[in-house]
């Protein structure tokens, strides 16, 4: 993302603009508010002249970005200062530059251009000035390939995004990664934006690189009423990713009851994805109680029974795991206690390999084999042994597995999802938007992606 450097002094926000200012003023000067001579000797100085006109431009000093641009400045020093001045939501400034002949597409080096700068922090009447003054609605910064109307959406500025769309702006345009702002509104709860987008014809089921649509992100971060949203529009409850994953997967990945419910009674299958994982096999692992139970309640013999590629049905991963509540609840429904997964292991033996001796004797109870001490000798054998050798596997497919015990690991310090706004289409608090990271952790069961929401540094 832009930034402007004047002296070593870094102007992203407004914020840092005016602490800054008060580190500046600190020092020696005639007067508080009074700005130093301008001498035509700055001109000359190339650097230093062009430092003085994006620093003025960036504290909204417009007398002396007119005094500065009448000693005379080049095309580069008057783009820089436009994106500054936009960027900190100066709207004189931006209009003095403009009128003296900066370009409206001003952009720095790498593509981002006054009116991502604009975009991205809310300023609305900038956006139209630029739009006015002929700037592309189109334009695409560099790093990321994003356009105005995507850090729009990411931020939440819905009336900078609607000012956007009504000068032309494309809805589906996608980035570097193939993410459209429907995509980046649905990602970090932004409701009215995406209503905004939907509004404006944004195609419901865009698919990035990776398959996935905005209800996929929208499930997995459990943003209910976006989720509900988008299947009115008629969003595909059953639209799977390149992993063969669908919503149901990602919003039982992320704990988030709400999606489950919604998606469920629109038809969402309860089929398996590419590794053999159904939401089932997810909701147990996890050792979900809640959602177990309502699976169940839509699953038959044959989803109670499936198997991963691992060989590894829902109620192994709940042995394995040491989900008491769950492992009943699966015996309940008809689970059988006997079948074997791929490496020849019964549920029993796998719970006792794990060390959870109340499911196995859960299990025990199940089959009417608690006066059987040979096999409770021989799992708690196999389990003492493979403590000592470190040798034994009691994990499902690796990728879903770590990414449900990490989440029991951190349960009950960021269970709580982020709300969704509520507002009308340029009515939002800008202090409280949702902000997450691009490149954290894997949205569900590959590795290397990054549609988390957005938080800068």
């Amino acid at each position: 993302m832009w930034q402007a450097q004047v002296k070593s002094e870094t102007y992203t926000t407004e914020g840092e603009v005016e602490a800054n200012k008060r580190r500046k003023t600190s020092e020696p000067s005639s007067s508080d508010n009074a700005s130093p001579p301008i001498d035509k000797q700055e001109k000359k100085g190339g650097g230093d002249f062009a430092a003085a006109l994006l620093k003025a431009a960036v504290m909204g000093r417009e007398d002396e970005v007119v005094k500065l641009l009448d000693l005379g400045c080049g095309k580069e020093e008057r783009e820089t200062a436009l994106v500054g001045a936009a960027s900190v939501g100066h709207v004189g400034v931006v209009e003095c530059l403009l009128q003296r002949s900066a370009s409206p597409n001003a952009a720095d080096e790498g593509g981002y251009s006054a009116l991502h700068a604009s975009a991205k922090n809310g300023h609305q009447r900038i956006a139209e000035l630029l739009l006015e003054a002929g700037a592309d609605p189109h334009v695409v910064e560099d790093l990321e390939k994003e356009t105005p109307l995507h850090v729009a959406a990411l931020k939440g500025r819905q009336g900078v995004a609607l000012v956007l769309l009504r000068r032309g702006a494309r809805p589906d345009t996608r980035d570097r990664r193939g993410y459209s702002a429907l995509h980046h509104a649905a990602v970090n709860g932004h409701l009215s934006l995406v209503r905004l987008l939907v509004d404006h014809r944004a195609t419901i089921d865009l698919r990035c690189e990776r398959g996935r649509t905005p209800l996929h992100a929208a499930a997995l971060h459990g943003f209910d009423a976006i989720a509900d949203l988008l299947l009115q529009q008629g969003a595909d409850p059953n639209a799977r990713d390149a992993t063969g994953s669908t919503a149901l997967h990602y919003a039982v990945r992320g704990g988030h009851s709400g999606v489950v419910s919604r998606l469920l009674a629109v038809g969402c299958a309860l089929g398996a994805n590419q590794l053999g994982l159904t939401a089932l096999h997810l909701s147990a692992l996890c050792g979900d109680e809640g959602l177990v139970g309502t699976l169940l309640e839509n699953a038959d013999d044959e989803t109670v029974e499936a198997r991963d590629v691992d060989g590894r049905t829902a109620l192994h991963h709940a042995c394995m795991a040491g989900s008491l509540g769950v492992v009943r609840q699966l015996l309940a429904a008809g689970a059988d206690p006997e079948g074997k997964d791929g490496g020849n292991d019964k549920s029993v033996q796998l719970a006792a390999r794990a060390g959870h001796m109340a499911v196995v004797k859960a299990l025990l109870h199940s089959t009417h084999t608690s006066s059987s001490p040979p096999l409770v000798v021989e799992a708690a054998s196999s389990s003492a042994a493979a403590t000592e050798t470190g040798t034994v596997n009691t994990t499902g497919p690796e990728e879903q597995d770590n990414d449900c015990r990490a989440k029991k690991e951190k349960e009950g310090t960021d269970a709580t999802p982020v709300k969704e706004d509520g507002g009308e289409v340029g009515d939002q608090d800008e202090d409280e938007e949702v902000e997450r990271e691009d490149e954290e952790e894997e949205m569900v069961i590959d590795d290397g992606d990054e549609l988390e929401p957005e938080n800068e540094a």
